[in-house]
């Protein structure tokens, strides 16, 4: 599978955006699969919102939030606007990400799933002071 999308000649297409999908501490833990590429937050690579969504459940998420800590709330939650970014994903490192040099948050990195199907690790940019 490649990331090139082929459509008949005049059809509208949506172009691919990246969404983000952060992970709530639920119940006092993160959930982490290196395998699966999910970790504090997963972005996902989607032509809409209900195609991001159905990816991550894909993926792994949920967001029925079956099993997660009443008092802390849901684990995920899912995408309902179109409100995804075209740029490449990246995590910032310092005050305002929370994040450390090289990207990784309470010591577990965040995956990004492109939409072939194939994901990596987000890595950090430094923040501007």
């Amino acid at each position: 599978m490649s990331n090139t999308i082929t459509v008949a000649e005049g059809q509208k297409v949506n172009p691919l955006k990246w969404y983000e999908y952060s992970q709530n501490n639920s119940g006092g833990w993160f959930q982490h699969d290196e395998d699966a590429g999910i970790g504090y937050a997963v972005w996902v690579q989607a032509r809409n919102y209900e195609e991001a969504n159905q990816r991550a459940k894909a993926i792994g998420l949920y967001f029925d939030g079956e099993g997660d800590c009443s008092c802390c709330g849901d684990r995920w939650f899912d995408k309902w606007t179109e409100d995804g970014q075209v740029g490449e994903p990246f995590i910032y490192a310092g005050r305002f990400g929370g994040a450390d040099s090289r990207g990784l948050r309470w010591g577990l990195p965040a995956y990004a799933h492109r939409y072939d199907g194939t994901f990596y690790v987000v890595t950090a940019r430094m923040e501007l002071e």
